[in-house]
């Protein structure tokens, strides 16, 4: 399974529609999405907001929005960004890396796999000597799936997120490249 991108076009209907349709499947919204609380985590995600979203990045952004294609089909959403504010490091040329499949008809079947190393390459290309992701506790799968990538655990951020009922903590990982 080989992967393909292109940038997400938050002027477009169609990505907008389509990221909306993601961010609202109540099967995974829960794994990428960090709400802070009950009220929050009932939040419905419009096209508008995406368009929203779309317009606060400055064309100087280190931010990279890229919708993952398996032949042709939208299958999910990867991004990168370069030293954004976020990172818990705060170390110069350091990559933030976020993967989302949104299809569940390509989880499970090496795509995460292609995706990462594609965004590690771009990182790379990018001077990233290194790469910070956030993995919700709750969700094993993936913390086992960046551990067995070469990822270490550096610090977890408690009760950040709420999922069934209560709050989970956050865990940071850290990869050198």
């Amino acid at each position: 399974m080989n992967p393909t991108y292109r940038t997400i076009d938050y002027n477009s209907a169609d990505d907008c529609e389509l990221l909306a349709r993601w961010y609202n499947d109540r099967s995974s919204r829960h794994l990428h999405i960090l709400f802070t609380s009950a009220e929050n985590a009932a939040e419905i995600f419009t096209p508008e907001h995406f368009q929203r979203m779309g317009q606060g990045f400055s064309a100087e952004s280190t931010r990279h929005d890229l919708m993952v294609l398996v032949d042709g089909v939208p299958a999910g959403e990867a991004r990168i960004e370069m030293d954004p504010p976020k990172l818990l490091t705060k170390r110069p040329n350091t990559a933030w890396i976020y993967l989302m499949i949104a299809d569940p008809n390509f989880r499970r079947r090496g795509l995460g796999t292609r995706i990462i190393d594609d965004l590690e390459s771009l990182a790379v290309d990018a001077g990233a000597e290194r790469i910070e992701a956030g993995i919700f506790e709750y969700n094993a799968p993936s913390l086992s799936f960046f551990i067995r990538r070469g990822y270490t655990e550096f610090q977890r951020r408690l009760n950040r997120i709420w999922w069934n009922g209560r709050m989970w903590n956050e865990v940071r990982l850290l990869k050198t490249l």
